[in-house]
């Protein structure tokens, strides 16, 4: 079946940029979401594509894509292979269509801060490229140095900038994408258009309706000044409320990222927490000094102790390394990551009226401390209303643990929805949230799903994500 289907594909795609290699199937076959992380019985996933297809160009995109349509079988969009919900996985066996050589960068415009450039750009590689040229990327996640701009706007990343920036979804000009039947999308507009925007229709929908070839961003002038910070405060509660009350005044630092981590001493123990908050201001001379100044006496109104440069200057430059580990033991060696056979963390991203963010920690806490759940950081990115926490689990995962750990999980989660809030800000839905994703749309489940049959009549993209096929 994998020769046939090799053969066919040959007459579009050069052979030598076809694979059947069994390693590679895979590695194609596994991203960067450990399945112990689903907490659910698994159903049909992973599964072993057929076969890798790594085109060259949007037209043999739309080639590969057209031929998948007539015959019925199922496409997925691969980047970087390092998203952490299970968005690149395969539900049924298939083509996997390998993006990164889509890696150019097609122009720049410094004066109108737009860049365009292929989905198979590995962020970091896009940054550099820009730098000399008086811009840079305003998505700046732990994964910068392993992700790609299709996969980044395909889950609606978010990262330590979105202070200032937004997420990736929020940067994103026009796209160009190849639609299920293989037509293209490339849109003529620059910055904003008549109407509806089809953009985001794509972004945040996992190449669910149409798969990102080319993208056209902004990527703003590099900053004239920057200024770090780390401040300590006493508590959580203190550090919301300066970050809360930065944010009522207009301050928008490029960096917030706000934790109390409970750092382990010994198998499980949690010592006194650690409570900091990182500001970062990038912008114009005169910008900075005000929202840094304004800034540092918010933090010192609400008990917060200036921990200086060094600390901060630390944090920063370290905030890439679990991407950088992540490239050199599973990227570069082109091996499927480690899997842990026992579940040992998890870590939530929940979305809410930053009005209810206390109060849904306060419910969090009682939840996990009736189950003894130790709890190792809450956490605030970017805002108030963007909130993380990360669990732990001192007990082994057996069938009896996995399912109560699963129903509490579900619980929080069902917690933030209900709460005007949502289940997962950062990225994306994947398979990890796949079940909730239909109570979280509500009724707009139903207009997602015609959508999806009316774009995708045969179902062939990135099938049985979303729920909506």
């Amino acid at each position: 079946m994998n020769q046939k289907l090799k053969n066919d594909l040959s007459r579009f795609i050069p052979e030598l940029n076809i694979s059947v290699d069994a390693d590679d199937l895979i590695r194609h076959s596994i991203d960067a979401f450990n399945p112990n992380r689903v907490f659910q019985k698994e159903k049909n996933w992973p599964q072993l594509p057929q076969i890798i297809v790594r085109p060259k160009n949007t037209d043999e995109v739309a080639k590969v894509v057209s031929f998948a349509s007539t015959q019925g079988i199922t496409v997925v969009p691969w980047g970087g292979g390092t998203g952490v919900m299970g968005a690149a996985l395969s539900t049924e066996s298939g083509i996997v269509l390998d993006l990164k050589s889509l890696n150019a960068i097609h122009s720049t415009d410094p004066i109108s801060q737009l860049t365009v450039v292929g989905a198979g750009m590995i962020l970091k590689d896009l940054n550099n490229s820009l730098r000399p040229r008086g811009m840079f990327l305003g998505h700046d996640p732990w994964s910068l140095p392993i992700a790609t701009v299709g996969g980044a706007i395909s889950t609606n990343g978010v990262g330590y900038l979105a202070g200032k920036y937004g997420s990736m979804g929020d940067q994103v000009i026009g796209l160009e994408v190849v639609l299920p039947s293989g037509e293209i999308i490339q849109p003529k507009f620059v910055k904003k258009v008549a109407g509806p925007n089809l953009n985001h229709l794509f972004i945040g929908g996992e190449g669910s309706f149409g798969i990102i070839t080319k993208a056209t961003i902004f990527t703003p002038k590099l900053p004239e000044r920057t200024s770090l910070h780390a401040v300590e405060f006493p508590n959580f509660e203190s550090g919301f409320e300066a970050v809360l009350e930065m944010q009522s005044l207009g301050l928008n630092p490029a960096l917030v990222d706000f934790a109390e981590e409970f750092p382990s001493v010994g198998k499980n123990s949690l010592p006194n927490s650690e409570i900091v908050l990182y500001l970062g201001f990038f912008g114009y001379q005169e910008e900075v000094l005000g929202q840094r100044r304004r800034a540092l006496r918010i933090c010192k109104d609400y008990g917060g102790k200036n921990l200086g440069s060094p600390k901060a200057n630390h944090f920063w430059n370290h905030r890439h390394e679990s991407g950088e580990r992540y490239k050199k033991d599973v990227i570069d060696n082109n091996s499927p990551p480690k899997r842990n056979q026992t579940w040992t963390m998890d870590y939530l991203h929940v979305a809410l009226p930053s009005s209810r963010v206390l109060e849904y920690r306060r419910e969090c806490q009682q939840l996990f401390s009736a189950f003894n759940i130790p709890v190792k950081e809450w956490s605030l990115w970017a805002r108030t209303d963007l909130f993380s926490f990360m669990i732990s689990n001192p007990s082994p995962l057996d069938n009896k643990n996995r399912t109560k750990i699963a129903k509490i999980i579900d619980h929080i989660l069902m917690l933030a929805q209900d709460l005007g809030g949502t289940m997962e800000y950062c990225h994306g839905v994947g398979m990890k949230h796949l079940h909730l994703f239909p109570r979280e749309q509500g009724q707009g489940i139903e207009i997602l799903r015609k959508l999806k049959q009316n774009v995708d009549p045969n179902g062939i993209l990135n099938r049985g994500k979303l729920n909506l096929s």
